[in-house]
């Protein structure tokens, strides 16, 4: 089970009266909480907690495609992006307590959506 919060910060330069494919980045920084069960109902399970400090960068390709009037749009997009986290806090609860290893660990991730936008 995992609770975090963090925020991104970004920019989508835009031309054309926001028409048409754009670019764009963001870099953000997030704080996850967690909880860990290993090996559920052995006589070998584990539990823990703690918390992984992260940095995502993320590129996109958007678009913004106007349905008739400026009130709705169809947009496309496409985001790129990758992320390190390394933990700060590991601690394991069951059967006896103490610490754990503290990890790093990366990733990267494509995402495709479309949206609907209605401007009011």
């Amino acid at each position: 089970m995992e609770d975090g919060s963090g925020f991104d910060v970004g920019i989508r330069p835009g031309g054309n009266g926001m028409r048409g494919f754009f670019v764009g980045a963001n870099i953000g920084v997030w704080s996850t909480d967690w909880t860990w069960t290993d090996d559920k109902a052995t006589f070998y399970e584990t539990r823990g907690n703690g918390t992984t400090d992260s940095l995502k960068i993320e590129f996109e390709l958007v678009g913004r495609f106007p349905l008739g009037s400026e009130t709705a749009s169809l947009m496309p997009a496409a985001h790129i992006g990758s992320f390190v986290g390394q933990d700060s806090e590991c601690t394991q609860t069951y059967p006896v307590s103490g610490t754990c290893a503290q990890e790093t660990e990366t990733g990267f991730y494509v995402l495709l959506g479309l949206s609907l936008g209605i401007a009011f």
